[in-house]
C-alpha cells in the first residue's frame, strides 16, 4: 500500500511538474487534484472561421494534416501601452516529443494603416487578442486559434511566488535592473521585478538580445519548478491561475498537460523570427523592424512543423 501512495505522489508530482511547465511557458495549469481550481483562469473562446482568425490554406495541408501538432500564441502585456512586449508561438509536437518557442520581434514592420504605429507589438490595441492572433496568422502562415495572455504584473507575481530565478548576468545588463544592489556579472537570484527588469532591457544591444533575455527568463523558470515542492507548486498553482486570459478550456488544457508528461522533459527547442540576414531597420522616424516574408515563413514552417 505505501509503495502505492509513493507511486501515485511521485505520478503527482511529475503531473504538476509537467503543467506548471506550462505554467512557465504559456502560463497555465491543471492536473487530476487541481481540476477544481482551473475555474480562476479568465477563459474567453474564440468562435471565429479560419477566414475570420487569418488562418489560409497551406500547400503542403495533407503533410500539415498527418502531423499531431499545436500551437497556441503566448502574450504579455503592457497595459499602459496596451500592446504586447512578448509575442511568442508555443508548439507542442506529440510526433517528435517535443515543445518549441519561437519569439517573433516586438518591432517587426506590419502594416495597419496610415497614421498607426505599424509594428506586431500593436495588434492587439488596433482589435485586440484575436487581432494579435490573425496578425500573426495572416504574416507568418501560421494556424493558430488559441491564446494565453498574462499582463507583466502576473509575470512578478509567479516569479516572486516560486522564490526568484537564477539568471546569469552581464555587467552591462545590471545597470538596467531594479533594484540592482548587491547583483554582481555571473549568476543572481532575481525576485519578481528584478527578472521583468532583466527581461524589458531596451538600452543595451537589440530586440534580438531582449527576446533571448525573455526566453533566459523562462527557461530560469522552468528549471526552478522542476526543484520544487508539490506543497510550493501548488501554492505556485493558485498564484498563476489568478494571473492568466486564455481561450483554452479546461479540458484542452488538460489534454496539453498530458502531453507534456508525455514528453519526459525533454528541453525546450528554441528560435526567433526574424532571421538573421533577412531584416533591415526602417528609414522612419518610429523605428520599425523591416523583415524578409518568404524566408522567414519557410522558416516559421520549418520550425513548428519540423519539415
Amino acid at each position: 500500500m505505501k509503495g502505492k501512495i509513493f507511486m501515485f505522489k511521485k505520478k503527482l508530482k511529475v503531473i504538476i511538474i509537467s503543467i506548471i511547465a506550462i505554467i512557465v511557458v504559456v502560463f497555465l495549469a491543471g492536473g487530476y487534484t487541481v481540476y477544481s481550481k482551473l475555474s480562476k483562469i479568465k477563459t474567453t473562446k474564440i468562435e471565429l472561421t479560419d477566414e475570420e482568425i487569418g488562418i489560409q490554406k497551406q500547400e503542403e495541408e495533407e503533410v500539415k494534416d498527418k502531423k499531431d501538432v499545436t500551437s497556441i500564441l503566448l502574450l504579455g502585456l503592457d497595459r499602459e501601452e496596451h500592446a504586447t512586449d512578448v509575442n511568442m508561438i508555443l508548439t507542442l509536437d506529440n510526433d517528435n516529443k517535443e515543445m518549441r518557442l519561437l519569439s517573433i520581434l516586438r518591432d517587426s514592420y506590419i502594416y495597419y494603416g496610415e497614421g498607426k504605429t505599424n509594428k506586431l507589438n500593436y495588434a492587439i490595441n488596433y482589435g485586440g487578442v484575436t487581432n494579435s492572433i490573425k496578425t500573426v496568422n495572416e504574416n507568418y502562415g501560421t494556424e493558430i486559434r488559441d491564446y494565453v495572455l498574462i499582463d507583466f504584473d502576473g509575470v512578478m507575481n509567479l516569479v516572486d511566488a516560486m522564490g526568484g530565478v537564477t539568471v546569469n548576468l552581464t555587467s552591462e545588463e545590471i545597470p538596467y535592473i531594479s533594484p540592482n544592489k548587491n547583483l554582481k556579472p555571473g549568476n543572481n537570484l532575481l525576485n519578481g521585478k528584478q527578472a521583468l527588469s532583466y527581461s524589458r532591457i531596451r538600452r543595451i544591444g537589440t530586440d534580438f538580445q531582449r527576446t533571448q533575455r525573455q526566453r533566459n527568463v523562462i527557461d530560469a523558470m522552468y528549471s526552478k519548478v522542476k526543484s520544487l515542492s508539490l506543497g510550493d507548486m501548488n501554492k505556485l498553482l493558485d498564484v498563476a491561475l489568478n494571473n492568466v486570459e486564455t481561450s483554452l478550456s479546461y479540458g484542452e488544457i488538460l489534454s496539453m498537460a498530458q502531453k507534456i508528461i508525455s514528453y519526459g522533459g525533454n528541453e525546450i527547442k528554441q528560435g526567433r523570427v526574424p532571421v538573421d540576414g533577412t531584416w533591415h531597420d526602417g528609414d522612419e522616424s518610429i523605428y520599425y523592424l523591416m523583415w524578409d516574408k518568404e524566408p522567414n515563413l519557410r522558416y516559421v514552417r520549418e520550425f513548428i512543423y519540423g519539415e
